[in-house]
């Protein structure tokens, strides 16, 4: 109750255009009431009397401090869709009776002003897309979502790498809150699907140098439109978007070639060598898998524990062929994607000659050290139990490729 008469009092003052007082009282809630759900209105309030009584930056500053702990889907829609148009350049008005109908949080508690927009375009602005959808030609995002713990200047080191590699391009990076424990990063913005791949191919290449603290954590990147990035901020998951991201921007059903007058032969498939290094170091004496291979087959990529996009390769592998259950797991220091089920050796086998061949998964392990091969689910409890990782790449070489 207190709160709430507290709270209720800030916005009185608010929408009696006395900023002064209100930017007091909402101060005032937000010490009393830290850490309880009540402080993201607060703060929220607080920040919109910023919007007629301080400069953008200090109104910015507060918008962040919003978004980073804001829980309330509607708090957090309205913020985020303020801190959008603050990125565009769009300044707000000093006089509040003229500010820019940007910001005044559309669907959200404000004091009336001129030029009041219609129920209908409100909704437009803040609507959420039921699914997600591809517009090749459309204003496109790069995206980095990492935990929020990482605190380290990564803006700033993109910022530096885009001043180097893109000096001619206004490109814009800005820090949010994407859940409860992650943030994501957005790099902006780009004429269309095209425009974006481009860039992202130089940052994956280039982001295990300057971004070198993202290799300890787990991290995705990925490349979205404006109408998806609304989807994705408003669900806070990122799985259901990777699925729709691998097949519509990297699969191979992307790159439609244009119809040509004469047929084209068709070309043979590239050759893939399955054959691994191991590491006679690394092999442990005392350890030995099955030699029965009549049972049911899994497929595993085994991956450094930095420096790879786990998330993007799980959703390309489900993608690759969805009837399959694909797992994450760690193993000893590395990590492990395993395919559930294929089927026997045989099967195993063609579907390990299937999957080498996509690009869409294997093209971001160009510079990685990794391993994949097939193998029971017997020799994959005790790859488990050992994590004897070069043994069982000897044992596969020895078993499946002779």
């Amino acid at each position: 109750k207190d709160a709430e008469a507290l709270y209720q009092k800030a916005y009185a003052a608010y929408a009696d255009y006395n900023f002064n007082e209100a930017k007091s009282l909402t101060a005032q809630g937000m010490q009393e009431y830290k850490g309880y759900t009540t402080y993201q209105r607060f703060a929220f309030l607080n920040a919109m009397t910023k919007a007629y009584t301080e400069s953008p930056e200090v109104f910015k500053t507060a918008l962040q401090e919003v978004n980073d702990v804001a829980t309330d889907k509607k708090i957090l829609a309205a913020t985020q869709n303020l801190m959008g148009r603050l990125e565009e350049g769009k300044m707000p008005v000093r006089n509040p009776r003229k500010i820019e109908r940007t910001y005044t949080a559309a669907d959200f508690e404000k004091p009336k002003i001129q030029d009041e927009p219609t129920e209908k375009n409100k909704t437009e602005r803040l609507e959420i897309p039921k699914e997600y959808k591809m517009e090749a030609e459309a204003k496109h995002y790069v995206a980095l979502i990492l935990p929020r713990d990482l605190r380290s200047n990564i803006v700033k080191a993109i910022e530096d790498f885009n001043a180097k590699k893109f000096p001619t391009e206004r490109l814009r990076v800005n820090r949010r809150n994407f859940s409860l424990n992650t943030d994501i990063i957005l790099i902006t913005s780009f004429v269309g699907k095209d425009d974006a791949k481009r860039y992202f191919g130089q940052f994956i290449l280039a982001e295990k140098e300057f971004l070198k603290e993202i290799n300890e954590v787990d991290y995705t990147n990925l490349i979205i439109s404006e109408r998806n990035l609304r989807k994705l901020t408003a669900d806070r998951d990122a799985l259901p978007y990777l699925d729709f991201y691998a097949y519509n921007y990297f699969g191979e059903n992307v790159e439609k070639k244009e119809e040509k007058e004469e047929e084209e032969k068709p070309q043979p498939k590239k050759e893939v060598s399955l054959e691994q290094k191991v590491e006679t170091k690394n092999l442990e004496p005392s350890v030995n898998f099955n030699p029965n291979l009549g049972e049911s087959h899994n497929f595993v990529l085994v991956l450094p524990s930095k420096g790879v996009d786990v998330n993007y390769l799980w959703t390309a592998l489900h993608h690759f062929d969805k009837k399959y259950r694909v797992k994450k797991e760690k193993l000893g220091g590395k990590r492990m994607l395993v395919v559930e089920g294929i089927g026997s050796k045989a099967e195993a086998m063609e579907y390990l000659k299937k999957v080498v061949q996509v690009d869409y998964v294997y093209a971001n392990l160009k510079d990685v050290d990794y391993r994949n091969f097939v193998i029971t689910d017997a020799n994959l409890s005790i790859l488990r139990s050992t994590q004897a990782v070069d043994n069982y790449v000897a044992f596969f070489k020895d078993n499946y490729l002779k």
